[in-house]
């Protein structure tokens, strides 16, 4: 049972991941093409929203998890919106994905 959940973990739209995708709605000027990186997205509603608004948004989840993966890839189809799908292995970090991700402004 556990491990059935922990595969669909990333399948689920979370409560507070509503909140947010309204909030990036609602405030959609500081996410108009800007750069947006949603760490584990799953299912990634709020980065659906900041791409619909502009942002230039990637989406990522763990690397392991190939169906979330793919889901993040379909609903960005399904809604004509070009995010970047990356998976990525947590506690890693790889300078070459995001060289200059220091440089930016963190919201939250």
């Amino acid at each position: 049972m556990v491990a059935q959940s922990m595969e669909d973990y990333g399948l689920f739209v979370w409560p507070f991941s509503i909140v947010l995708a309204e909030y990036v709605w609602q405030q959609r000027l500081p996410f108009s093409r800007v750069s947006v990186v949603e760490l584990g997205a799953g299912t990634s509603l709020p980065g659906l929203v900041a791409a619909e608004v502009g942002s230039v948004v990637t989406l990522t989840d763990d690397a392991n998890r190939l169906e979330v993966l793919a889901t993040m890839r379909s609903v960005s189809d399904l809604n004509n919106l070009n995010c970047n799908v990356m998976g990525l292995t947590w506690g890693v970090w790889n300078a070459d994905i995001f060289p200059c991700a220091m440089s930016y402004r963190i919201q939250y």
